[in-house]
């Protein structure tokens, strides 16, 4: 929010005149940093179709590296000595084995936060397979490793020091067993929320004052997403005196943080703004940035979408054990528990 003063001295005094511009820097700017939070969508590798190509059925099962492509993707899978990979057009999965087998994924134009493995029910439940990076032809392991696959989906969160885009990443199987594959999701690292300039409200001439960034062309305000650091240049085209301008930090409205452990959903922490004294459902509809951010009340349960199965559901964990739902609705939100991301049911 930008406080704009206007000179009330003798003439010659201030700026006055078309067109006065100053430069300022966003990071000095203490504008109101956005509550809108991005849909964290998966990208996914699907391997309950054979669009793929890769041999079908165990009589063309093979060993050799070859790669695959489909969706504009392409695969890289290799089995072990004495082993190998087919497609199971039955129950469609991808086999893969033994010790030593990988999937190469493809490289991601983004940075990759974590990446979802999605068993079949009849995989093995004592495979063990984690997600590496080959560095100077050596296995780097980049997450923790899981054990079993049968009827489960494996989170991977990759360590931060191996999450650049253009990264290739390898599922490999680590012990003497088959891991069988349906889907590969892979999530990206959501891009920082940006910020929003715009005037104090009730400033005259509001509507002559304008903003570029960086070598940008001039807009009007608010602008939102302006990156921390940005060059800004605002201009004013009225007739008025303006003597200073004055940025302010926006006070954030109060809000709770919802964890979400270890990034387990794949959507990070997230924000829920409320005021003192109000219940869930009045939050809900008092304050808009929470169904702009993928809040919802949805068959009288309170839920955080997307996650790729359903939505997220969060629960109080300090000293209580319940879903915000029916009654918990309609009473005022109680500061004094912690929240965070529990479990998923479908949409």
């Amino acid at each position: 929010m930008l406080m704009i003063k206007k000179s009330k001295t003798r003439q010659g005094r201030g700026y006055s005149g078309l067109a006065k511009v100053m430069t300022i820097m966003a990071l000095l700017l203490s504008v109101s940093t956005g509550a809108w939070a991005q849909e964290v969508i998966p990208e996914t590798l699907d391997f309950t179709s054979n669009s793929w190509g890769i041999p079908s059925g165990s009589t063309e099962k093979t060993a050799a590296e070859n790669s695959y492509t489909s969706g504009g993707y392409t695969i890289t899978l290799c089995g072990s000595s004495g082993n190998g990979y087919y497609f199971s057009p039955t129950e469609p999965y991808i086999l893969l084995g033994k010790q030593g087998a990988y999937l190469q994924l493809p490289a991601f134009s983004s940075a990759v936060d974590s990446i979802k493995v999605v068993g079949s029910p009849n995989a093995s439940t004592s495979v063990e397979q984690n997600i590496y990076v080959d560095v100077n032809n050596s296995w780097v392991a980049v997450s923790t490793p899981t054990t079993g696959m049968k009827n489960v989906t494996q989170k991977y969160v990759i360590d931060e020091n191996y999450r650049a885009a253009g990264n290739i990443y390898f599922i490999k199987v680590d012990n003497n067993y088959n891991t069988q594959i349906k889907k590969v999701l892979v999530y990206f690292t959501p891009a920082p929320a940006g910020y929003t300039v715009s005037l104090k409200d009730g400033v005259k001439d509001a509507d002559k004052w304008t903003v570029k960034v960086g070598n940008g062309d001039y807009q009007a305000l608010p602008l939102k997403d302006v990156a921390k650091g940005a060059a800004l240049t605002l201009k004013y085209d009225g007739t008025k005196k303006v003597k200073s301008v004055k940025a302010v930090k926006k006070a954030e409205a109060p809000h709770l943080v919802i964890e979400d452990k270890n990034n387990y959903f794949g959507i990070g922490n997230q924000k829920f703004y409320f005021t003192e004294g109000e219940t869930w459902t009045q939050a809900m509809t008092n304050h808009p940035e929470n169904a702009a951010a993928g809040w919802v009340i949805y068959n009288d349960r309170l839920r955080f979408k997307p996650d790729v199965y359903g939505y997220a559901i969060f629960i109080i964990r300090s000293g209580d054990y319940y879903i915000i739902e029916d009654t918990i609705l309609s009473q005022p939100i109680d500061t004094s528990k912690t929240y965070m991301f529990e479990g998923t049911t479908p949409t």
